[in-house]
């Protein structure tokens, strides 16, 4: 992560990595929420699941995540919400998940503090990454929950990763790192605003949740 992550004066490296690595994983946190509810959901039953999304009232070319956000979060699908709420009594899990998104996603407020919570904790577990790192390399001692720190590690390098290839792309696509990351700040900035400003949740307003990309900005358009 080191590596791509553009380097600020009189900055410690890991400030540099929190503030380079925080607008990836905000941006898409809600995204990843959704899209794993959604393969949860086919997993328990595909062929109710699928019949229900497709029945609900969302953009018709919606893509699985934005169908279960739209089912949770809009309240002209409550209908069908309440139907598969009691259709998974027997999993509790699922239901309890389904739940909790539901009380989240009542009050746009409540999306935002959600948001800020989720980044703050990312913001201590890459303090802590770095502090078990210190650990190994200075006393050679391995904390005993490192192969978590190492999985999360890994999981915020390919989110970056990911992102930083999809900014990179086409024509007007970043053509260096330090470009992306400028970029992904200044559209996670805009994000948030967007979000803050949200008084409730339709169809006309779904990307001011599941972000997305759209036309990258050329270089010259954005410096």
């Amino acid at each position: 992560m080191e590596t791509i992550v553009p380097k600020r004066k009189g900055q410690s490296i890991i400030r540099e990595v929190v503030e380079g690595v925080l607008p990836f994983v905000g941006m898409q946190y809600f995204r990843r929420i959704f899209w794993r509810l959604a393969t949860d959901l086919t997993r328990w039953n595909r062929e109710y699941s699928l019949e229900l999304l497709n029945g609900i009232n969302a953009d018709s070319e919606a893509d699985l995540s934005v169908k279960v956000f739209s089912l949770i979060a809009h309240k002209e699908n409550s209908e069908q919400f309440n139907e598969l709420f009691g259709k998974v009594d027997d999993f509790e899990l699922l239901r309890y998940r389904l739940y909790s998104l539901g009380k989240v996603f009542e009050k746009p407020k409540r999306v935002v503090e959600t948001l800020n919570n989720h980044q703050r904790r990312v913001e201590w577990q890459l303090h802590r990454i770095y502090r078990a790192r210190n650990s190994v390399v200075h006393s050679g001692q391995s904390p005993g929950f490192t192969s978590v720190l190492v999985v999360n590690a890994h999981d915020y390098f390919d989110q970056v990763f990911e992102l930083s290839n999809e900014l990179s792309s086409g024509p007007k696509g970043m053509r260096d790192y330090t470009s992306c990351f400028d970029y992904a700040e200044w559209l996670f900035k805009q994000y948030h605003v967007e979000l803050k400003r949200t008084t409730e949740f339709n169809i006309g307003n779904t990307s001011s949740v599941i972000w997305k990309r759209h036309d990258v900005l050329s270089k010259a358009d954005f410096f």
